[in-house]
């Protein structure tokens, strides 16, 4: 009868011993595929590009008029469309926006006229951001 009671009780060691074996390995195994899918390893490097902005040389350029010497300024930005229709409706649409163009063949100009502040320059660029987003024209440059 000791020897039955003795071999229940190793029995019973030993099954508990094998349920944390067993647990810990399925531990590491979890871990492992955490790990995996936090941290790949691989060896390329993760690069994340910015989104992608067009306009941001119109932008440094209306905003770089705020560093000029003069308190007022007069000035076109120029955009180049497809053909000749979308430079018509950029034009339309710019002026929807209260901005003034001139346009010739598919080339648009946008004046600017007025303070070199940054609250002024800042609203140019807002008003003129949405016609910019939904038409996408190249962007030629100040004159």
């Amino acid at each position: 009868m000791k020897f039955l009671k003795a071999l229940l009780a190793i029995t019973t060691v030993l099954v508990a011993i094998a349920a944390i074996f067993t647990k810990v390995d399925e531990e590491k195994k979890k871990k492992k595929e955490l790990d995996e899918f936090f941290c790949p390893e691989t060896d390329e490097p993760i690069v994340r590009k910015p989104k992608e902005y067009p306009y941001e040389q119109v932008e440094k350029d209306v905003l770089g008029l705020e560093k000029l010497e003069s308190r007022y300024v007069s000035c076109y930005f120029t955009f180049k469309l497809e053909d000749e229709q979308k430079a018509l409706n950029f034009q339309e649409q710019c002026s929807e926006f209260g901005l003034s163009t001139s346009m010739e063949e598919n080339i648009v100009d946008v004046m600017y006229s007025g303070e070199t502040s940054l609250d002024e320059l800042n609203e140019f660029f807002m008003k003129l951001y949405p016609v910019l987003d939904e038409l996408k024209p190249e962007y030629q440059g100040v004159n």
